[in-house]
């Protein structure tokens, strides 16, 4: 957020106390470590110890233990099943670690909050802009901890760089640390996933709790939360969404009738940060979500336990926002100038409504199919779902007919009202498309977010599979045969998570180029760079630190004015959110103070560890955003 104010409005939402002021800021984690000595890279072997499956003796899944795995799917014992064995790898070099400074005593941080990079400290905070986010984990305590935190993963201000994951100054400790059993929303049981959308502003995530609750946690800034329930014996297990969060993707195991399913959900933001003036579920949006609903769930033929999801409808950023007012009483006919949703009444102008439709002149501003890729690990499969038929309906429905569009203004959770659930419209499901037997155990899987139509499946002998997605990933206009193996790139054993790299000091088109590749087997982290034609890579870097016991996940961080590069990783065992920066710092819109040039600020090596905020439990998902 751009020159914000040091004051503070308290603010209800859900029971929940919310500090809004912009931009986030923390206290109480160290940047710890020191800057170490390189030692030689450990053999990257895993543990021999079996991990917990579902079938039996045949190979075949088991009821009993599907339904009991189903049980365990937050607990030690699910993410055992679902992230495989650590490494036992020794010998990893140490990073050299970045020196921590605390804030003056009088400043709106004081001293528990740290920066690293930059300085001196001047009193004004300048171009302010922080990221934030969410980490799920096994609580050491259920009686204690919900297993949701909120952090602070970095911050411009007061010519100052943090790259130390900290609690919020903007959150008091009830919200940064969810205790259990004290707030409905938290009252839920253990997080089973998480996940946020990348292709607009994305502000919340979207959490699946163990008991098949859904709902959203955010920044400081975005104070919205509502909630949803799936249907009884429906146990997600990963959370993917389409890329303006137009609609939450939850793979689920059905413990009723024994079969794997992906749940839909329609997201809707409205009035914040520059959003709708009312609630369009399935349209983009900035990601503040007030409302969403269950429409149905989509049968996974052959796949019993879904592990895994990622979805993609391969529209720019750039083109959801760029969304041009009609200069007159034709809709093809707009102004140079975009506006942005709030500006573009759908309601109050039908000129404006119909500058959507086919023809419009804001037609390509909003999705018109995509593509969902789910893996079972179990079952070594993935199955690839067409989205077009859900979007195809969007369409019809806020621009065709004003009958239609009018419909959409009786939201409800009834099953007359709108969004409707595939019960009352059959057309709108999103379809199978084709089911492929990968011959691996798969381990985590991403969709390219656009103009590569490739979808990337992690196998756990360290394969990443990159698959051809056809134009499936945009219009829809592809054919089954065109879902296609293109190529392999070896990367380290047991990869448990795939990351989007949203920036790179290398150059290119990073987010399309690469992805961020965790590999529990071997504690390693790489970034892999894929050739011209998608078809193959190799590995532009590695990060192993011995600071990291046992790293599952990873978010790649935003950057706003500052230009930064800091990974954000998930360690479990180690039970802590560590940091790492890979590149340097520049205070682009921050003119005249530290971080001037690409050269000012470099990180200590090829790495920095930026610190670690410990965790009363084992960490296994995180992600986050720029605060809006």
């Amino acid at each position: 957020m751009v020159n914000i104010a040091h004051k503070s409005v308290i603010v209800v939402a859900m029971g929940l106390f919310m500090l809004t002021a912009c931009g986030g800021g923390g206290g109480g984690g160290g940047s710890g470590g020191g800057s170490g000595s390189a030692a030689a890279a450990g053999s990257g072997n895993s543990s021999s110890a079996p991990e917990p499956n579902i079938t039996d003796s045949s190979g075949n899944v088991s009821a009993s233990s599907y339904r009991a795995m189903a049980q365990a799917i937050a607990k030690d014992r699910g993410i055992a099943y679902r992230y495989g064995t650590p490494s036992t790898a020794s010998g990893m070099p140490q990073i050299p670690a970045a020196n921590s400074t605390p804030y003056p005593k009088d400043s709106s941080y004081g001293t528990s909050v740290t920066w690293q990079v930059g300085g001196p400290y001047d009193a004004s905070a300048g171009d302010y802009s922080s990221n934030q986010g969410q980490y799920a984990f096994v609580p050491d305590n259920e009686s204690q901890h919900a297993g949701i935190g909120t952090l602070e993963f970095l911050a411009q201000r007061n010519n100052t760089f943090s790259e130390a994951p900290q609690p919020s100054w903007t959150f008091p400790d009830n919200v940064a640390l969810a205790p259990a059993g004290t707030n409905p929303y938290y009252n839920t049981n253990a997080p089973a996933a998480m996940g946020r959308c990348y292709g607009d502003t994305c502000a919340q995530s979207v959490i699946a709790f163990a008991n098949g609750t859904v709902g959203v946690f955010g920044s400081n800034t975005t104070p919205t939360r509502t909630t949803v329930q799936l249907d009884a014996g429906k146990v997600p297990t990963a959370v993917a969404l389409t890329n303006a969060g137009e609609f939450a993707l939850i793979t689920v195991w059905d413990t009723v009738n024994l079969k794997g399913q992906v749940a839909v959900v329609a997201l809707a933001s409205s009035q914040y940060h520059m959003d709708w003036t009312e609630d369009y579920p399935g349209l983009p949006n900035q990601g503040t979500y007030d409302f969403m609903k269950v429409l149905g769930y989509v049968d996974l033929p052959g796949m019993m336990a879904p592990t895994e999801i990622s979805a993609t409808t391969g529209v720019q950023f750039e083109s959801y926002h760029r969304m041009y007012p009609p200069t007159g009483s034709d809709p093809a006919t707009c102004s140079s100038n975009f506006n942005l949703a709030f500006q573009m009444p759908l309601r109050t102008s039908e000129v404006t409504r119909l500058s959507f439709a086919p023809g419009g002149c804001n037609y390509g501003a909003y999705a018109h199919g995509g593509v969902a890729v789910v893996v079972s690990k179990t079952e070594n499969k993935a199955a690839f779902i067409n989205l077009k038929p859900l979007f195809d309906y969007y369409q019809s429905m806020y621009f065709g007919t004003r009958s239609n569009f009018d419909q959409t203004a009786n939201l409800g959770q009834a099953s007359n009202q709108w969004p409707y659930p595939f019960s009352a419209a059959s057309g709108q499901m999103p379809t199978v498309i084709k089911t492929v037997d990968l011959g691996k155990r798969p381990t985590a899987v991403k969709t390219a977010l656009w103009t590569t139509q490739r979808a990337w499946i992690a196998t756990e002998d360290g394969t990443l599979q990159l698959y051809s997605l056809g134009r499936y990933a945009s219009d829809g206009a592809a054919t089954p045969s065109d879902i296609a193996l293109k190529g392999s790139v070896a990367v380290g054993k047991n990869p448990t998570a795939l990351a989007y790299a949203k920036h790179d000091p290398a150059g290119g088109d990073p987010i399309i180029d690469s992805v961020i590749v965790v590999s529990r087997g071997e504690s390693k982290i790489q970034w892999v760079a894929f050739n011209p034609d998608f078809n193959g890579g190799s590995i532009r870097r590695t990060l192993q630190d011995s600071r990291l016991k046992d790293p599952v996940w990873a978010e790649d961080n935003d950057n706003h004015g500052t230009e930064s590069f800091v990974l954000t990783v998930a360690d479990y065992a180690g039970k802590q959110v560590s940091n790492y920066r890979y590149g340097p710092v520049v205070f682009r819109t921050n003119a005249g103070g530290a971080c001037q040039t690409s050269t000012a600020c470099p990180p200590a090596g090829q790495f920095e560890y930026g610190g670690s905020y410990g965790v009363p439990g084992k960490v296994f998902q995180v992600t986050g955003a720029n605060v809006p």
